[in-house]
């Protein structure tokens, strides 16, 4: 049986009215589906937070919803994109997404690395898991708090593939089959894969440094030409005495 969270109808949906919604312990929430017109509503933080501990962070739900002091309207749904602050922890946003119980829904569920790695006791080797999430397809009432993904047999060097994961009943693949779940390797790879690139990095940016040169240092052999050339360039300038000599000699001349 699916558990139940209320909700009322939110008449603003203002940045003023928002902030006050949440000093008042209520989340801001929006609902929506295939059948139903999007709308603005709001859940208690309390009983929010107690659901997705409960239940994990997509979940099947019945949504209460009280429209203008009626009677509560009941409305199956899944609730996703949980919006947590990254400082407080706290909820600040909820989307519902409004199901029928008789149609399959896609949708996202946590992937758990079950057991220990054969890698991991015979070669002090490391499990990665490589899908943190995994895309499934399956009724509303079949959605698994998580996925499973069994290591034993993982050995160092080898690889799991979503095609691996043993599926309940009633749930489908809908992520690519031969996408890496999870590896196996030495503890030592992974920190040298976390150095590698920064290492490498700073070797490439000494290797241009030597070939230019060293603040304070003598100019490059080959750079030296230019200055020499740049000195004969200057020579016709300092040449004003050797120019005046023809003149001093044209003087003699006249005079004999």
């Amino acid at each position: 049986m699916a558990a139940e969270l209320s909700a009322q109808v939110r008449k603003e949906v203002s940045k003023r009215a928002t902030k006050a919604l949440r000093q008042r312990l209520m989340v801001p929430a929006t609902l929506y589906g295939r059948d139903t017109d999007p709308m603005a509503v709001a859940v208690s933080e309390k009983d929010l937070t107690l659901l997705v501990r409960s239940h994990g962070h997509s979940a099947l739900c019945t949504l209460n919803v009280q429209i203008n002091g009626g009677e509560p309207r009941k409305q199956l749904v899944i609730y996703r994109e949980l919006r947590v602050n990254s400082l407080t922890r706290r909820v600040e946003h909820v989307d519902f997404q409004a199901v029928r119980a008789d149609e399959k829904v896609t949708i996202r569920v946590p992937l758990k690395a079950i057991g220990t790695a054969k890698g991991v006791d015979l070669h002090g080797g490391v499990v990665i898991l490589n899908v943190p999430e995994v895309e499934i397809r399956c009724l509303p009432d079949r959605i698994p708090d998580h996925l499973e993904l069994d290591v034993h047999e993982l050995d160092i060097h080898q690889t799991l593939h979503l095609s691996d994961i043993k599926l309940g009943e009633g749930v489908e693949l809908a992520d690519d089959a031969r996408k890496v779940a999870a590896s196996c390797t030495h503890a030592g790879m992974k920190l040298e894969a976390t150095v590698a690139a920064p290492a490498e990095g700073a070797e490439g940016a000494v290797a241009p440094a030597a070939g230019a040169a060293a603040p304070g240092a003598a100019p490059a052999k080959g750079g030296a030409a230019p200055a020499a050339g740049a000195g004969k360039g200057a020579a016709p300038a300092a040449a004003g005495k050797g120019a005046a000599a023809p003149a001093k000699g044209g003087d003699k001349g006249a005079k004999k």
